[in-house]
């Protein structure tokens, strides 16, 4: 739940923020970051929230591994 009293929102912007217009919404592609580079012609390198998750969870994971086998929680043979 979204502590709504720290906002400086008006009643429109809030329902913006709160309801999505469409159920087709959660699965849209939205650039994070995003570098055109015209070296290669019309080259674009970009970050999306697809790949920001990709990558968050192959942190963790890895994270995960490292930790735990270093703990000796993971036996190594």
């Amino acid at each position: 739940m979204i502590n709504v009293r720290n906002f400086n929102l008006t009643k429109p912007m809030l329902n913006h923020f709160l309801v999505a217009s469409s159920p087709l919404e959660q699965f849209e592609s939205t650039n994070f970051i995003s570098l055109t580079a015209p070296i290669f012609g019309d080259f674009v390198l970009s970050l999306t929230n697809v790949g920001f998750y990709t990558l968050l969870v192959l942190v963790l994971g890895l994270g995960y591994h490292v930790i735990a086998t270093r703990a000796g929680l993971v036996p190594s043979k």
